[in-house]
C-alpha cells in the first residue's frame, strides 16, 4: 500500500520568525528613545524593562489566542470570538488607529534621520517634517494600490540591517562609552525625574514596542508552531528588551542628564533635546567620537541612512497590516460594503487603502497641538495598544472558561484551577497592569482623551451602517443568513486515469495508490506512463543499463497495485524527445478523463514571473485535453528533479 506523505508546508522557520519579530518590534527604538528619555531621564532603561515585561505577557497571550483560533486578525479576532462582533470591531478599529500612528511616527522621523546623516538636523523644523510624512504616506498608498510593494524580499535584509546597527552600537558603546556613575549620578527619584514625569513616561514607553499585531499574524506561518512560537518569539522579545535597556543606558551615559529649564522635570539629556528627532544617530556620533571625530561622522551617516530604510520598511509593514486588518473587518460584516470591494490591483480594496492615508494627516494635525508632537502621537498609541492588551488577556481567560474544548497548542503559564478550569494567572496580571497604565494614559495624555474617542465614534458609525446594510443586529454575533441550498454533486467519470511515473519511488507509489482507489470506485483503469526523454544527439531507441533495472521495478509496482486494488493497471515504457507532448498524446489516444502527477517543490523566475511548476508540468497543463491534478511533496522525498510546491493543485484548461 502507498504510504501517506505530508502535503502542506508552512513557510517560516524558527530563524525567520525570530528575525521578523525582532525587526518589527525593534524598529520603533529609532523614534522611541528620545521620547521616553525626555520624561524618564535616568530611569529610561528601567522603564523600558518594566514595559517590556508587560509586552512579553501580551505576546504570550497573543500566541495562545492566535494558535487556538488559527485565524488572522490578532486582538480583534480573539475579542470577536470571546465577546462578540461589536467588541471585536472596537478592538480592531483602535488597533487600526495604532497602526496609523506607527506609520505617522516612522515617516515623521524619516526626514530627521536623513538630515542627521548629512549633518543638517537643525535645519529641519515642523511642519516641514509632517509635510514630508504626508507625501511619503501617499507614495506608500500608491505602491500598495499598484501592487509594487514587495515586503517579502526586504524582510530579512532589513531585519539583518536593524540587528547590525543596534548590535554594533551596543558592542561599541559597552567598550567605549558605558559609565555607570555618569548614568546614575544625576538620578534623584522624585526630582530628576519627577513622579509626574515617571507616570507620564510609562504609557508612552509602549511606543517602543510596536508591531505585535503584525507579528501575531505572521506567527501562524511557523514551520513548527509550538516550538517556534514558544522559543523564538520569547528569544526575540527578550533580546529586544535587553538591547533597548542597554542602548538607553549608553545614550544617557554619552549624554548625561543635566539641568534644563523648560524640560518636564527641569532636567534633560541631549539625547532628548538636541537629538530628540534622531536619537540613534546622536548616539552613533557620540560612540564614534570616542575613537575620533571622523569615525563619529561615519557612524552617524551610516546609522542615519540605515534608519531611513528601516523606518520606511516599518511604515510599509504597518500600512500593509492596517489594510489586512481592515479587510478582515470588512469580511466579518463590520464595515460597509463599499469599503470591502476589491480593486483589480489592490485585493483589500482602494477605499480600505485610503483609510490609513487619510488617518496619518489626521493624527499629525491633532498631535501638533501637543507640547511635543511625538509624545502626543505616543499617547494616542498607548490608548489603543492597552485596550487591545486588555481585550486579549480577558479573551484568553474567557475562552478557557467558555470554550475549554478548543485545542490550545500553546498555553500561558502559571495556571490555577477556578471552577474546574485552568486559568492563567499571567493573563490576569497582564490585564491588571494594562488597566493601571490605561488609567495613567487617560489621566496624563490629553491626546489620548481626544483622538481615540473621535476615531471610535467614526468607526461605530461605519459599523452601524454595515450591520444595517446586512440586516444584522448591532449587538449580535454574526450575520443572519438564509440557509444555503444543498450543493448538487455531479460524479465525473474518468474511464482511464493516466499517471506519469519516473521511477519506482515514494511519489509514484502514492500517486498510483490514489489512481487505483479512484479507478476501483468507478470501474475504471489506470495507465502508468514512463517516458524517457532522449536528447536529439542520441538515437531514439538508445538504452542505458540502468533503464532495465528501473523498468523491472516499475513492472513489479504496477502488478502489486493491480493485485491489491483489483483494477487494471497498465504500464507503458516510452521514449520521446518531449515528455509532456508524449504524455498528452497517449492520454488523448486512451480517452483518459484524468491525469495525476506527483512532484517536488521547484520555484524559478521566468519572464519576470514566478514559475511554480517545471517546464514539463507547465507544458502538460497547456496541452492536456482533460483534467490534470498536480500534487507535490516535500523536498527530499525523491532524488528526482523537483517540481511544484507542496500542496499545490492545478487543473488544465478544458
Amino acid at each position: 500500500m502507498a504510504r501517506k506523505l505530508p502535503t502542506f508546508e508552512r513557510i517560516l522557520g524558527g530563524e525567520a520568525i525570530m528575525a521578523i519579530v525582532y525587526a518589527e518590534i525593534s524598529s520603533s527604538l529609532y523614534f522611541a528613545l528620545g521620547i521616553v528619555s525626555l520624561w524618564a531621564l535616568g530611569l529610561t532603561p528601567l522603564v523600558l524593562i518594566l514595559v517590556g515585561l508587560l509586552f512579553g505577557l501580551a505576546a504570550s497571550a497573543y500566541s495562545e489566542g492566535v494558535t487556538t483560533l488559527d485565524e488572522g486578525g490578532g486582538a480583534s479576532a480573539i475579542a470577536r470570538r470571546a465577546f462578540g462582533d461589536l467588541v471585536g470591531f472596537v478592538v480592531g478599529w483602535v488597533v487600526v488607529l495604532d497602526l496609523v500612528v506607527v506609520i505617522a511616527l516612522s515617516l515623521l522621523f524619516v526626514p530627521h534621520y536623513a538630515a542627521a546623516a548629512v549633518g543638517r538636523l537643525d535645519d529641519l523644523r515642523s511642519p516641514a517634517d509632517a509635510v514630508v510624512a504626508v507625501v511619503l504616506v501617499a507614495v506608500l498608498a500608491a505602491a500598495l494600490l499598484t501592487g509594487r510593494a514587495r515586503m517579502g524580499r526586504l524582510a530579512r535584509p532589513v531585519a539583518a540591517l536593524d540587528l547590525i546597527v543596534q548590535g554594533g552600537l551596543v558592542l561599541l558603546g559597552l567598550v567605549l562609552v558605558l559609565d555607570v556613575d555618569r548614568l546614575t549620578g544625576p538620578l534623584e527619584l522624585g526630582v530628576a525625574p519627577s513622579w509626574n514625569a515617571v507616570a507620564y513616561s510609562l504609557p508612552i514607553a509602549l511606543i517602543a514596542f510596536t508591531g505585535i499585531e503584525i507579528v501575531a499574524n505572521l506567527l501562524r506561518e511557523a514551520t513548527e508552531p509550538v516550538e517556534a512560537l514558544h522559543r523564538d518569539t520569547v528569544l526575540a522579545v527578550v533580546g529586544t528588551i535587553v538591547i533597548y535597556a542597554v542602548i538607553a543606558a549608553l545614550a544617557l551615559t554619552a549624554f548625561p542628564v543635566g539641568p534644563a529649564p523648560g524640560a518636564p522635570s527641569g532636567y534633560a539629556s541631549e539625547i532628548s533635546t538636541t537629538w530628540l528627532n534622531a536619537p540613534l544617530a546622536g548616539l552613533a556620533e557620540a560612540v564614534g567620537d570616542e575613537i575620533g571625530p571622523a569615525v563619529g561622522t561615519v557612524l552617524r551617516v551610516l546609522v542615519g541612512l540605515s534608519a531611513v530604510l528601516i523606518l520606511l520598511f516599518s511604515a510599509l509593514t504597518a500600512y500593509a497590516g492596517a489594510t489586512r486588518l481592515l479587510g478582515s473587518l470588512a469580511r466579518s460584516d463590520a464595515l460597509p460594503r463599499f469599503m470591502g470591494r476589491p480593486s483589480r490591483r489592490a485585493p483589500a480594496g482602494g477605499r480600505i487603502v485610503a483609510v490609513p492615508a487619510l488617518g496619518v494627516p489626521f493624527v499629525l494635525v491633532v498631535a501638533s497641538f501637543s507640547e511635543d508632537e511625538a509624545s502626543g502621537l505616543a499617547g494616542i498609541y498607548s490608548f489603543g495598544i492597552l485596550l487591545a492588551f486588555m481585550a486579549v488577556f480577558l479573551g484568553v481567560v474567557w475562552l478557557r472558561v467558555a470554550a475549554p474544548e478548543l485545542e490550545r497548542p500553546l498555553r500561558m503559564r502559571l495556571e490555577f484551577r477556578f471552577l474546574g478550569t485552568r486559568v492563567p494567572a499571567t493573563a490576569l496580571i497582564g490585564f491588571a497592569l494594562s488597566w493601571v497604565l490605561f488609567v495613567l494614559t487617560l489621566g496624563s495624555h490629553p491626546s489620548a482623551r481626544i483622538v481615540p474617542p473621535l476615531w471610535l465614534l467614526g468607526g461605530l458609525v461605519l459599523y452601524v451602517v454595515a450591520r444595517r446594510q446586512r440586516g444584522a443586529s448591532v449587538l449580535g454575533s454574526g450575520q443572519a443568513r438564509a440557509a444555503a441550498p444543498p450543493l448538487e454533486v455531479t460524479e465525473v467519470r474518468y474511464g482511464t486515469i493516466v499517471v506519469p511515473v519516473k521511477q519506482a519511488g515514494p511519489i509514484e507509489e502514492e500517486m498510483l495508490a490514489v489512481a487505483a482507489k479512484l479507478a476501483a470506485s468507478q470501474d475504471a483503469r489506470v495507465l502508468a506512463l514512463q517516458v524517457t526523454e532522449v536528447p536529439l544527439s542520441d538515437p531514439i531507441d538508445v538504452r542505458r543499463p540502468e533503464d532495465e533495472e528501473r523498468d523491472a521495478r516499475l513492472r513489479r509496482m504496477a502488478e502489486t497495485f493491480a493485485s491489491d486494488y483489483g483494477v487494471p493497471v497498465e504500464l507503458r515504457l516510452l521514449r520521446s524527445r518531449a515528455i509532456s507532448q508524449t504524455i498528452a498524446a497517449e492520454a488523448r489516444a486512451a480517452g483518459a478523463g484524468l491525469i495525476l502527477i506527483g512532484a517536488v517543490p521547484h520555484f524559478t523566475q521566468r519572464a519576470g514571473r514566478l514559475q511554480v511548476f517545471s517546464e514539463t508540468v507547465e507544458n502538460l497543463l497547456r496541452k492536456a485535453h482533460c483534467r490534470v491534478i498536480v500534487t507535490s511533496f516535500p523536498a527530499g522525498t525523491t532524488a528526482s528533479p523537483p517540481d511544484p510546491p507542496a500542496g499545490a493543485v492545478a487543473e488544465a484548461p478544458r
